[in-house]
């Protein structure tokens, strides 16, 4: 099985809640995660050993513009 993630640094803090319970926390500029899905209008990322769910509109914390739904 391939997995294509993509590595992206936190450009600023951006809060995002934890899949699946949806706690929300807030990541910090400097840290690193990884890219796992972009769907409808949000990102999926794996940091620290959690998956995260990012909102489309905080896309610029990690460099990227809204996903297309």
């Amino acid at each position: 099985m391939r997995r294509d993630r993509e590595t992206v640094l936190i450009r600023r803090p951006v809060w995002v809640e934890l899949v699946p319970a949806g706690t929300r926390f807030e990541l910090m500029q400097g840290t690193m995660a990884e890219i796992t899905q972009a769907l409808g209008s949000s990102f999926t990322l794996y940091v620290d050993g959690r998956l995260a769910r990012l909102a489309g509109e905080d896309a610029d914390a990690i460099g990227k513009t809204p996903p297309v739904a």
